[in-house]
């Protein structure tokens, strides 16, 4: 497997596959190794930081990444919080921000959005921010404050790949787990689907969509869930067999 993203190439698979299909592309173009992926190494891809600890990989953002968004956010020595979402209210008047505070909050949300890939816990708060994106408020920007609160206090975090142990008569399964909050939203009453995709027992791919429509029940709002969750494993699908 190759993981291509413009010039920059990530290569998967045997040693000594790996090695002369390099070896062959090298004979075409000028590719330059900048790591190996073997167990107790570790790689950095498109600002990903991937160490291979052996029967698993851990993914994680680098740690500057992190820092530079408390630092954007003047939230560098802040409090930790506990959870990465609040349900707590504004006891003021809910304002619109101003223009220069619309960027900050914009570039924030637009960094967690990126930090999703491997932080699967902040999700669903990052797509209810992002949904503010075009006119966000004073609350909105409280709670962007809360969920850098618990970013602060898990910079630690981990994402671990690690795939089931496979034999000859094993089937290498496509798994998908889905749930939904029945009329989470305050404002549209609309739900949320999340879900969970594993390939062979490893987390592959995970996300929290708005439903497009208003569910008039809680069956309703999990049946919505479940096309969703067919609707992703569908692509997971079509991606394993290109």
């Amino acid at each position: 497997f190759i993981l291509v993203y413009v010039d920059d190439l990530l290569f998967l698979g045997e040693p000594t596959v790996v090695n002369k299909l390099f070896a062959d592309i090298q004979q075409q173009l000028l590719l330059r190794p900048t790591g190996d992926l073997t167990v107790g190494n570790s790689v950095n891809f498109l600002g990903r930081n991937i160490s291979n600890k052996g029967d698993y990989n851990e993914i994680s953002l680098a740690t500057a990444y992190t820092t530079e968004l408390l630092k954007e956010a003047d939230m560098l020595n802040c409090n930790a919080s506990p959870a990465p979402g609040t349900k707590a209210t504004s006891t003021d008047v809910e304002q619109p921000l101003t223009t220069e505070e619309r960027k900050v909050y914009r570039r924030a949300v637009g960094k967690l959005q990126r930090m999703t890939y491997t932080r699967p816990d902040i999700s669903y708060a990052t797509k209810e921010l992002a949904r503010s994106l075009t006119q966000p408020t004073t609350l909105d920007q409280q709670k962007l404050k809360h969920l850098l609160r618990y970013i602060k206090g898990t910079q630690h975090y981990r994402f671990y790949v690690r795939p089931a142990v496979r034999t000859m008569d094993t089937t290498p399964d496509l798994d998908v787990f889905v749930d939904s909050d029945w009329a989470g939203c305050a404002t549209t009453r609309k739900s949320t689907s999340g879900f969970v995709i594993k390939f062979m027992g490893s987390t592959i791919h995970f996300g929290s969509r708005t439903q497009a429509t208003i569910a008039l029940s809680s069956a309703e709002a999990e049946l919505y869930a479940i096309n969703t969750g067919a609707t992703e494993i569908g692509r997971a699908s079509c991606r394993e067999r290109v």
